[in-house]
């Protein structure tokens, strides 16, 4: 048995600690002891026997809740078995944010584009904190440096401000300390003595080499990784380097930074390989993606520079380029859905391994996956690969009529079912096929779809609430 994934409530209340059957035969958890602690009657398993290769979740709420930054040992006991993992306590979250957030910030019009955008975070330096804070975005800040050291004396100073929302470390430490460009275990370490300095935020970084990432994933409270397909690998490389990091990183999260730029011009050796900006359907596709495999966060990567004329930039959020403009409009489209399914994602964890939680669709372009959010809800994605992706462009053809079929666990019991889309909440039949499997039928699949499977009606109402805050229709 494994701890895969681990979550705590907004007010730190609940954690959802997600455990799979690595065995070959069925196993019963018995207990559940959080820092040496008995745990188990606070805890609620939802399906205390798991068969093998299954996965379920427990939900634990201690009387006095979680402390923000405490290290929490977790020891799970099945049949005289122990498996054991450890995460720092931080509420979960799931930003949808940008990089270039300095340039961002440092100018009205370009703030006002981000908010018309659905961004709620930016990615900046310390010195942008009090602007992100009076325009409400939260800041996953540059940790500050000296001569090549963090600064942990600045640093300190800055770990109460309200804008903070995580402190960034090191960006591809899979090149740079890999490379030589910075010392051997210079992440392990200063991502270290961070922690000991500032126990309210988390530490971040982000990785590049899905070959690598075993050997920095479980240094950093958040991971993100950033997949440029387009136009050098298939898109389907946002999954590979999904499940490659969300594996790797258990039980913490992982964050998306989805490709939203090209490289302006061939390089000396006339390879131009980022040649186009992705197509705004193919960004979606990109985006759901990586959801569909675990991805809790999404931080879109722009450059934010100019070919000859620094007037006139061709990256960025302020690019007048026309494949930029109608990038930025998919992206505005696209954060009513993202916020709306982020509360559940990010408590969520990768279901449609598990037999319990397989997932099939009859169309065989529809890849269709699932994630588990906590004892409430189950997320459906279905994601059409009936598309060309190539150097010149990007085109995509539409599905109809896709019937979906799932094994659900017999723990949960569907109260309501509803798309969530672009433009807003749409209510979905769902038939009761068997014991534990259900059938449904998509209407049309033009890029990505995502399905909610709730317990109670409630969450209808968190999911609506917040698409309709977020909506850019």
């Amino acid at each position: 048995m494994g701890v895969t994934s681990i979550s705590f409530a907004q007010d730190l209340s609940e954690a959802y600690i997600y455990v799979e059957n690595l065995d070959v035969h069925p196993l019963k958890i018995l207990k559940v002891i959080l820092n040496g602690e008995d745990m188990t009657s606070v805890s609620e398993i939802m399906g205390d026997f798991l068969g093998p290769k299954d996965k379920t979740v427990i939900v634990v709420k201690p009387e006095n809740g979680f402390n923000r930054g405490e290290n929490l040992r977790v020891e799970i006991e099945a049949e005289g078995r122990k498996f054991n993992s450890e995460i720092r306590v931080f509420p979960a979250v799931f930003p949808v944010g940008m990089y270039g957030g300095g340039a961002i910030l440092s100018d009205r019009d370009s703030i006002h584009e981000a908010i018309e955008m659905g961004i709620d975070t930016m990615v900046a330096g310390i010195n942008h904190l009090d602007v992100a804070q009076k325009y409400g975005f939260k800041v996953i800040a540059s940790a500050p440096r000296t001569k090549g050291l963090v600064d942990l004396e600045t640093l300190s100073k800055f770990s109460d401000h309200p804008a903070l929302l995580a402190w960034y470390v090191i960006d591809e430490p899979d090149i740079s300390e890999v490379k030589g460009l910075v010392p051997a275990g210079w992440t392990a370490e200063w991502t270290g003595k961070i922690k000991v300095v500032d126990k309210r935020n988390p530490t971040y970084i982000v990785l590049c080499n899905p070959l690598l990432f075993e050997r920095f994933a479980k240094i950093p409270d958040i991971l993100a990784i950033d997949p440029y397909p387009v136009s050098i690998f298939p898109l389907s490389f946002v999954s590979f380097m999904a499940r490659r990091a969300t594996l790797a990183a258990a039980p913490s999260p992982v964050w998306m930074i989805p490709q939203a730029f090209r490289h302006g011009r061939p390089t000396k050796e006339e390879y131009w390989g980022w040649n186009r900006f992705p197509a705004p359907d193919e960004e979606r596709i990109m985006v759901f993606m990586g959801l569909s495999h675990g991805l809790k966060g999404v931080i879109y990567f722009t450059y934010g520079s100019s070919i000859d004329n620094p007037d006139d930039p061709y990256e960025g959020i302020s690019s007048r380029h026309i494949d930029a403009i109608m990038l930025k409009r998919a992206i505005a489209q696209m954060s009513g859905e993202l916020h709306a399914l982020g509360p559940l994602v990010s408590m969520s964890d990768v279901f449609t391994e598990t037999f319990s939680g397989y997932v099939w669709s009859r169309t065989g372009s529809v890849e269709t996956s699932s994630v588990l959010s906590g004892n409430e809800a189950i997320i459906l994605f279905a994601v059409n690969h009936n598309y060309v992706s190539t150097e010149k462009g990007f085109k995509i053809n539409p599905v109809e009529n896709i019937i979906v079929e799932s094994h659900i666990p017999k723990w949960f019991n569907i109260g309501d079912a509803f798309l969530v889309t672009q433009d807003g909440l749409e209510d979905i039949k769902v038939r009761k096929t068997g014991e534990n499997k259900i059938s449904l039928i998509i209407p049309r699949v033009e890029t990505a779809v995502a399905l909610v499977l709730a317990k109670e009606e409630k969450t209808r109402k968190i999911v609506e609430m917040e698409w309709s805050i977020w909506r850019r229709c």
